[in-house]
């Protein structure tokens, strides 16, 4: 058959054309009536299928004017459909069928086929039936009309909405960036900083050794050990907000652990705020490290009791919610799932959106100079990334402010707390040691240190001097204490390189990082010995007596790097 489409959507005359090419039709297009009339004029049609609402020349009148020359099959095929009404209409201007948009394809080819096959008819127009003609096509069309600029309506505020949930995520997706930034450069500042920090304290203790507690300078060197470890602790903070702190995940009931934190969080917050805790029914199991939920909580109840003014009230509570693909929509980290939800709520000041959007940014803070360093929610976000969580903050203007945790929650029973390593007394040692430290003044210190202690120690300030050292030894290397990131060759790379020369050599890494990436992308082994700068010295000479000796490790400051 010759088919003429007619329709002012290309998309709809695209889907139109390629069934009926399939099926062995010829077809001719149009985009509105006048075009489609020229068409009918000059061709032999054996039907016509037209849209209703079309520019220039619409359905209706395209149809009554073929209709005063031709008698073709004619079909409409509209997305717009008033009922009965355009029905009988189009019935009454010679139409041979009515379809509604969309059908199926197939359905829709068998239709117009079989309605081509019954043929055309005749039609003809009195006076009467003209003016009747005009005011019903008048009531038609002004309904469609309506409708379609109800569609339009909706339309632009669908893309609208669409435009703003696409602006939401583009922001998010930038603060992400950002925030990915700003923790990859705090965690190199920190291990940066952890290095001098080791220099400083290692020399202290040393210089404690040597003097009298009786000496005005011993005190002075209590001092700046203090803030060493002090200063220690800040990059802790920083190495959590970049996701490179040590952790011991541990499987653990989180009711267990806000309840056992209550009496401790009570004091911290004051006797002019109340704590309501409100606990879900049952188990609520989340697999991290219980001293991080410690941190997360002591930060979030520090804030909302700052953001409250005399009396009020911190409300604690815990939910099991699921997150489906739908509540992800608009939200770029979330992850549907199952998850314990953690809820700390204030009636406090609150927070304007321009506060709330930079809460998580580090050294961010609205306290007073001196009252905070703006640490505080950079590691919570910091600790809820790294446990494969994510959070909501809610909070108005004087409305208070609502954080809420979700985490991972985990349906096994809850393991048996791991017991802390015991301490133990330096002893001395006379292995050889391989000593690897691009950070001159720590090699210094180090070497100084465990020759102190009486062992024999090979100290090299690149991975490749190293090596030669090693080559050029005559006799065994009982341990390699090697820096993981150095340039040129990280000390994951070097202990390969030196495991072919001493199969029998025992490693110990040391690093600013804590349980360091490089550690865990290059070495499978999950049984890799670890220290964290800065370290004490006791607890570096512990912890290589430990490893020469083959002494089973727990958790601290030295231990096995977490998978």
């Amino acid at each position: 058959m010759n088919i003429l489409i007619v329709d002012d959507s290309n998309d709809d005359r695209r889907m139109l054309c390629t069934v009926l090419k399939a099926n062995g039709h010829e077809v001719m297009e149009a985009v509105n009536g006048r075009e489609g009339l020229q068409a009918a004029s000059d061709h032999r049609l054996d039907l016509i299928v037209s849209d209703v609402l079309m520019p220039v020349m619409d359905g209706f009148q395209f149809l009554r004017n073929l209709r005063k020359t031709s008698s073709v099959p004619f079909v409409f095929y509209s997305a717009v459909y008033d009922g009965n009404r355009d029905m009988q209409l189009a019935a009454s201007l010679g139409a041979n069928g009515y379809l509604i948009k969309p059908m199926d394809p197939l359905e829709l080819l068998e239709k117009i086929e079989r309605i081509a096959a019954q043929g055309g008819q005749e039609q003809s127009f009195s006076g009467e039936e003209e003016a009747e003609y005009l005011k019903r096509y008048s009531q038609v069309v002004a309904a469609k009309l309506e409708e379609k600029v109800r569609e339009l309506e909706l339309d632009i505020i669908r893309r609208k909405k669409a435009e703003e949930e696409r602006e939401e995520l583009r922001e998010q997706l930038i603060q992400a960036q950002k925030m990915d930034s700003i923790g990859r450069l705090a965690g190199g500042v920190a291990h940066d900083f952890n290095n001098m920090l080791g220099v400083v304290l290692g020399y202290t203790e040393m210089s404690l050794e040597q003097i009298s507690p009786d000496n005005p300078l011993f005190a002075n060197l209590i001092e700046i050990r203090n803030a060493t470890e002090r200063s220690a602790e800040l990059t802790r903070q920083l190495l959590t907000f970049a996701r490179k702190q040590y952790v011991a995940p541990t499987l653990f009931d989180l009711n267990k652990n806000v309840a056992n934190m209550l009496a401790m969080l009570r004091h911290l917050i004051g006797e002019n705020i109340e704590i309501s805790w409100l606990p879900v029914a049952g188990e609520a199991n989340v697999k991290m490290d219980p001293s991080q939920m410690d941190q997360i909580l002591t930060n979030l109840c520090v804030n909302a009791r700052d953001a409250i003014a005399g009396n009020g009230t911190v409300t604690i509570e815990t939910q099991i919610v699921t997150i489906d693909g739908l509540s992800c929509i608009g939200h770029l980290w979330h992850v549907p799932g199952e998850y314990v939800m953690l809820a700390v709520s204030d009636d406090g000041c609150g927070m304007n959106k321009e506060i709330l959007d930079k809460i998580f940014e580090p050294f961010f803070t609205t306290r007073e100079t001196g009252k905070g360093i703006g640490l505080g929610l950079a590691t919570v976000y910091g600790i809820v990334k790294q446990n494969s969580g994510f959070i909501d903050v809610r909070s108005e203007p004087g409305c208070g402010t609502t954080f809420k945790i979700y985490l991972p929650r985990q349906m096994a029973g809850v393991e048996p707390t791991v017991t802390e390593r015991p301490s133990h007394s330096v002893v001395a040692g006379c292995e050889t040691i391989l000593l690897v430290e691009d950070e001159p003044a720590l090699l210094t210190m180090a070497s100084l240190v465990l020759k102190k202690i009486g062992f024999r120690v090979l100290a090299a300030s690149s991975p490749v001097e190293a090596i030669r050292l090693a080559n050029d030894h005559v006799g065994e290397i009982q341990m390699l204490l090697t820096d993981v990131i150095m340039p040129g060759m990280n000390g994951v790379d070097l202990a390969k390189e030196l495991n072919a020369l001493y199969p029998e050599i025992k490693q110990l890494f040391m690093s600013g990082y804590t349980g360091d990436v490089v550690v865990r992308q290059d070495m499978p082994d999950e049984n890799i010995n670890f220290i964290q700068k800065p370290f004490a010295l006791n607890d570096l000479a512990a912890r290589i007596r430990e490893v020469l000796d083959g002494v089973s490790q727990g958790q601290g400051a030295g231990g096995k790097i977490p998978a």
